[in-house]
């Protein structure tokens, strides 16, 4: 936009004209946001609370109440150095804590395996460390559980007087684009996986700049909105239409188009299947006149990613309808990466806006 004010002043045009002329691409966008705010201001309601009792039989239908999977704690800029939080989450207490030394992230049950004291309530990280200190007795624990001392042994100083079974309950966690994720697991097994690296959030960052967050309460299980994504025949009746933001009207005489597909991953192949799939996949293609899909990581836009057999993918292609007839310029791609049972699904939408560089608009988002 400056580029653009810069070369309009240079030809000797109003200066105001210069700026109403460089002003006008971004008013559309403005006009949509302050649209979309408006809306939820006058329309937004959080949802009822589901009734105990209907959710506890509803709980008995799935086959576990929380899959094994990555979840989201609470965001890396609400714990700072030496902080300690409690979070309750996946029907447990945890103890949440940033080390001063390194800065790395610990995840314990929330109650001292001595006495039970809450670790969490004014619970201490001491100077110099990582570690995460009971406000009881003053036992210590690191980030992996172990306690490393009891200040009334007299050998538990350097740590060797201290009992192994002494330990807390630690859960693997990891820092993820700003988010504390921790990894659950019923049996207590550790991660056959990590939430997948987006490719161009690392060529270029800037380029994604944060838009803020969005936070609801919806009464469904899990399960149920992985399931979801596959069930395209609810498509038309309930996502069929364009809706005012946040609200119950509908736009009238405007349709949404859905083109939806869904694919899961699967484990990388010997070398020798792999030859053998790829001559079927090249068949079937050359049949079939169309690309076959690949799950491969590369392809969606993930680093570092061989074995996609946690991954599923949901795509959507979306345009607009007005009586019937298509709105040129409305198409838009969304691409949803179910990670494990769908406890963290990253949503990739693209655009035919583009920017001044000229690249194709896009947003990248998590949902958790």
């Amino acid at each position: 936009m400056l580029a653009q004010l810069g070369l309009l002043l240079g030809t000797g045009v109003p200066p105001v004209v210069c700026l109403a002329a460089a002003l006008l691409p971004c008013g559309a966008d403005l006009f949509c946001c302050l649209a979309v705010l408006l809306s939820k201001q006058l329309f937004y309601q959080d949802p009822p609370k589901e009734q105990p009792g209907r959710a506890g039989r509803r709980l008995k239908t799935y086959p576990c109440a929380y899959p094994n999977g990555w979840y989201h704690l609470l965001n890396s800029s609400d714990l700072m150095p030496g902080q300690v939080k409690e979070v309750a989450a996946l029907d447990r207490d945890f103890a949440v804590f940033r080390g001063r030394k390194t800065g790395s992230v610990g995840v314990l049950d929330a109650h001292c395996p001595h006495l039970g004291a809450n670790l969490a309530v004014r619970g201490v990280v001491p100077h110099g460390t990582d570690c995460l200190r009971c406000p009881f007795h003053k036992w210590t624990f690191s980030g992996d559980g172990k306690c490393v001392r009891i200040p009334h042994l007299p050998d538990s100083v350097t740590g060797k007087g201290v009992p192994a079974k002494a330990a807390a309950k630690a859960w693997p966690v990891t820092e993820y684009y700003g988010m504390v994720l921790m990894f659950y697991h019923a049996d207590g097994e550790d991660p056959p996986y990590g939430p997948p690296r987006v490719t161009a959030l690392g060529k270029s960052p800037g380029a994604y700049p944060a838009r803020g967050t969005f936070q609801t309460r919806v009464n469904m299980h899990i399960q149920e909105f992985a399931e979801n994504s596959a069930d395209f025949l609810h498509f038309d009746p309930l996502h069929g239409k364009m809706m005012v933001p946040f609200s119950p009207y509908i736009v009238p005489f405007i349709d949404i188009v859905h083109v939806p597909g869904w694919k899961p991953g699967e484990k990388p192949r010997p070398a020798a299947a792999a030859s053998a799939a790829a001559a079927v996949d090249a068949h079937v293609e050359a049949e079939d006149s169309e690309p076959a899909a690949t799950t491969s990581g590369a392809s969606h836009g993930l680093d570092g990613v061989e074995d996609t057999s946690h991954l599923s993918w949901f795509s959507d292609a979306a345009s607009l309808t007005f009586l019937g007839k298509p709105i040129p310029n409305t198409a838009a791609h969304a691409e949803i990466t179910f990670i494990g049972p769908g406890s963290l699904v990253m949503f990739q939408f693209d655009t035919p806006v583009r920017s001044a560089e000229g690249r194709e608009g896009g947003s990248v988002g998590w949902l958790v």
